[in-house]
């Protein structure tokens, strides 16, 4: 029976075995030459190649690392982070299948909103291991990494969790002073700019800031403009020992002017709609109100207490206060069709006016559609103990994991209906021009970005 070995060698050791090789081959030129010994080569890398041996770092997970988790769990590392140039966690989630972000489909607002294998998970993303419950553009300005566990996972996260779970992992204070600084700037008017300190201030205590900001834009696209910042400091005692604290803060704001892109239209006599941009509008031209806005704040406090009694048992106790604001007002532009109440907008796009006679197609008005804005003002609290238990009784192992998830999430949202004018030419364009909002034509051409009534 034939056998194979195969070898594997890195390219040092196999320089140095091929150096050592030609000298021992290399003919003697004198009768007195005695046999040369080569010294011992060493190849030394501390590195762990694995990079699924860690912790997944949820306090209620009944497993130690990545790897020994039973379910389907990907992982996108502080490399990739890095190497992407990711700001968001959207932008991230990018590098893992099955998971769909949604854009503004089917009337869902700005903000994070996900889909794992079909299933919402707009509610189901975590903040190491602790539930972060709103819905905004998370920036990943402070991520360590990103972790996606597929599957259901009511056992361990609680309610919900029907597709999976999306954790965070934060950047924490560690044993080593350290600090970088990364700066950046691109078309559409964007810049951007991110630093980390890590500052040792004892034998086992250190204490870590990571901040950000963005000013960005998007290219071709008038008025469309957003500002983001945050700051994330966190302090640590007790590292490298059998008992650690970590109480860490982070506070993130958004100010901007969403864009719900460009609406659609199907020429006469064909049933497939297309942006209007296809059919000579301008794209950069902004559908909306100049007044439009999103502004949001996210501040979130966390302590972390772990104890380790023996080899074999250990305490953790999780606990966060989570506060959120938004002031959202939208105009999304969003008919252009072939009806009374659009003034056939589809047809005078493309030259003609409801009776088939010519006109001008820069006089074609799309309309508005969309609820009233609102201010919404969200807060909650959730605690987490576990004791973990990795035991062997006779020749089993076994794992044993005992607590509770306290959790309390309240939402106060105030919406506001716009008072028209009675009397406003201007804005009525469209329908029986009487005084209400989805009258309010919008020009294709030349949009005025008036200010809402």
């Amino acid at each position: 029976m034939a056998r194979t070995l195969n070898i594997s060698v890195s390219h040092r050791v196999l320089a140095a075995f091929l150096a050592g090789s030609a000298c021992i081959a290399a003919p003697a030129y004198a009768a007195d030459d005695q046999p040369i010994e080569l010294g011992p080569v060493r190849v030394q890398d501390k590195t762990d190649k694995n990079t699924q041996s860690h912790s997944i770092g949820v306090s209620a997970m009944p497993t130690t690392s990545v790897q020994d988790t039973p379910q389907s769990v990907n992982v996108i590392t502080s490399e990739t982070i890095k190497d992407q140039a990711t700001t968001t966690l959207g932008d991230a989630l990018r590098n893992v299948p099955g998971i769909t972000i949604a854009i503004g489909e089917g009337g869902t607002l700005a903000g994070d909103q996900f889909k794992i294998r079909g299933f919402d998970a707009k509610d189901d993303v975590y903040l190491d291991g602790l539930r972060d419950f709103a819905a905004y553009t998370r920036d990943s300005f402070n991520y360590e990494e990103v972790q996606v566990l597929k599957g259901p996972s009511g056992l361990m996260f609680g309610r919900g969790t029907s597709g999976g779970a999306i954790n965070t992992v934060s950047k924490t204070p560690f044993l080593e002073d350290k600090f970088s600084a990364h700066a950046e700037a691109g078309n559409g008017d964007h810049y951007r700019a991110t630093a980390d300190l890590n500052y040792v201030l004892g034998d086992t205590s250190a204490l870590r800031l990571n901040s950000m900001l963005t000013d960005t834009g998007v290219v071709d696209r008038d008025l469309t403009h957003s500002t983001r910042w945050g700051i994330a400091p966190s302090i640590a005692f007790g590292l490298g020992t059998d008992t650690s604290f970590t109480l860490s803060y982070i506070h993130q704001h958004t100010s901007g002017r969403q864009d719900y892109g460009i609406v659609v239209a199907t020429p006469p006599g064909q049933v497939y709609a297309s942006p209007v941009s296809e059919y000579g509008v301008p794209r950069s031209n902004y559908m909306g109100f100049a007044a439009d806005h999103d502004k949001n704040n996210a501040d979130l406090v966390t302590a972390r207490v772990s104890h380790k009694a023996n080899d074999w048992l250990t305490f953790t106790n999780d606990a966060r206060v989570a506060v959120y604001s938004r002031d959202f007002r939208y105009t999304p532009v969003d008919r252009c069709d072939y009806t009374s109440a659009t003034n056939f907008c589809s047809d005078v796009l493309f030259g003609i006016d409801g009776n088939g006679d010519p006109v001008d197609p820069t006089t074609a008005l799309a309309g508005t559609g969309g609820g009233g804005p609102y201010i919404q003002n969200s807060w909650g609290v959730q605690d987490i103990a576990a004791a973990n238990a990795d035991f062997r009784l006779g020749e089993f192992r076994n794992q044993l994991i005992a607590g509770f998830d306290v959790s309390y999430q309240r939402a106060d949202r105030t919406i506001y209906a716009y008072t028209l004018p009675s009397t406003a030419d201007f804005f009525y364009e469209l329908g029986n021009h009487s005084a209400i909002r989805q009258n309010i034509g919008f020009s294709l051409y030349d949009p005025t970005h008036i200010t809402p009534p």
